[in-house]
């Protein structure tokens, strides 16, 4: 999926999006609800996966 795409389903800017993507900005908790749901994810499921992730980087 595009930034442009995805940008438009969870209803935030496609500058924003890149800045998160690119870890220039840390998302915003409805961002990070919107792309749960743009996922097809609860927030508790999709958050356990973003503390898994920073788990395994810190954890290199």
């Amino acid at each position: 999926m595009t930034q442009n795409a995805f940008s438009k389903k969870c209803g935030f800017s496609r500058q924003y999006v890149s800045l998160v993507e690119s870890g220039k900005r840390m998302p915003s908790f409805d961002f990070a609800l919107n792309m749960a749901c743009v996922f097809g994810l609860s927030a508790k499921d999709f958050m356990l996966l973003l503390v898994d992730k920073i788990f395994y980087y810190e954890n290199l």
